[in-house]
């Protein structure tokens, strides 16, 4: 039996890019041509970690390391020739929740937990987090920090394609607490390089998030009525579309 790890599908849209896996066994990163079905392997794996694509563009796949079979975290994130599948450069990550790739096959978006004295704010354990620091990179590169804040804990939903601007929801890592649903700090929000901008106050379910340019975005948003398919450009938010549902739900942009 096989399991199918990544998805990158192609520039023109006619092709997809996966590696099929088996446990114990090497693994195969493969290219399936969508109008004929034709697969085609371009490298085999040895047993043990492989680079999951997720992107691809005309110069690199983008992808995600992945232990197969495992509760391991993210492995970092590379980029790999289209050609031969070879790793072209690569970013190690540590006590990671979370990387996003983003659409350039470039740049990316990591949580990750730091020693910023909140540790006891969750319960002691592999994966825990808190995840209270965000770092966007440059494949290849070291992930610096691009935004630590003790007691808190991020979950990225997406990140442009230029690096510049990130979406993600900031809760609070020890919990609810008095006046947290007023409070300008946490909720939906967009980091611009610079500082935190408040799109929607905390309470409100987002679940998934994509870049339509570098600054507007697609979003899925909660609520007891289904998911919410909307829009968001600066702190306007626009519904485009609902279904019923309880999620979790994704959200895809394609150019």
């Amino acid at each position: 039996d096989y399991t199918f790890f990544g998805a990158a599908f192609s520039p023109d849209g006619n092709h997809a890019a996966y590696v099929r896996s088996s446990a114990g066994g090497a693994s195969t990163l493969r290219v399936i041509d969508l109008t004929s079905g034709v697969v085609t392997p371009i490298r085999t794996i040895p047993p043990g970690q492989f680079d999951a694509p997720e992107v691809w563009t005309d110069a690199a796949f983008a992808s995600i390391g992945v232990v197969p079979f495992s509760d391991a975290p993210p492995q970092g994130a590379s980029r790999l020739s289209t050609a031969d599948g070879h790793v072209i450069a690569h970013s190690d990550t540590t006590r990671v929740g979370t990387i996003l790739l983003a659409a350039d096959a470039v740049h990316a978006l990591a949580s990750t937990t730091e020693d910023l004295g909140d540790s006891a704010d969750v319960t002691p354990g592999p994966g825990q987090g808190p995840w209270n620091t965000l770092r966007t990179f440059s494949i290849g590169a070291v992930p610096p920090a691009t935004l630590s804040e003790p007691h808190h804990t991020m979950a990225p939903f997406a990140i442009s394609a230029d690096g510049s601007h990130v979406v993600f929801y900031d809760d609070s890592a020890a919990g609810g607490f008095a006046g947290i649903s007023g409070s300008p700090d946490f909720g939906l929000m967009m980091w611009d390089g610079t500082h935190k901008v408040q799109i929607s106050h905390y309470g409100t379910e987002w679940h998934a998030a994509a870049f339509t340019s570098t600054t507007d975005f697609v979003a899925i948003r909660h609520d007891g009525s289904g998911e919410h398919l909307v829009a968001v450009s600066g702190t306007t938010i626009t519904a485009l579309d609902s279904a019923p549902g309880a999620g979790p739900a994704a959200v895809y942009y394609i150019a």
